[in-house]
């Protein structure tokens, strides 16, 4: 996470993060939503390109892998939002 690369303070939020790269990183056989860059973390620049649009699973997931890599650790949901998310 940004806060993580910065050597801020971490909590839950920063594990909402790693959950959200985990989730996009097994949707998608392989690929990151950062592309492996960590100067990409820390400006909140991401693709969710290899997600693809054309399924009810993927407006589902990239609703909730954006949610979860936010930049900002505020804006991220909590992990028992994370489980009630469709």
């Amino acid at each position: 996470s940004a806060e993580a690369l910065k050597g801020e303070a971490t909590s839950y939020p920063t594990d909402v993060f790693s959950l959200g790269c985990i989730f996009y990183y097994v949707l998608t056989e392989g690929s990151h939503p950062f592309d492996f860059n960590n100067d990409n973390i820390r400006n909140g620049k991401f693709s969710m390109e290899a997600l693809g649009t054309d399924t009810q699973l993927s407006h589902l997931a990239s609703h909730l892998i954006d949610l979860a890599i936010s930049r900002s650790p505020y804006r991220r949901p909590s992990a028992y939002s994370v489980l009630l998310h469709p």
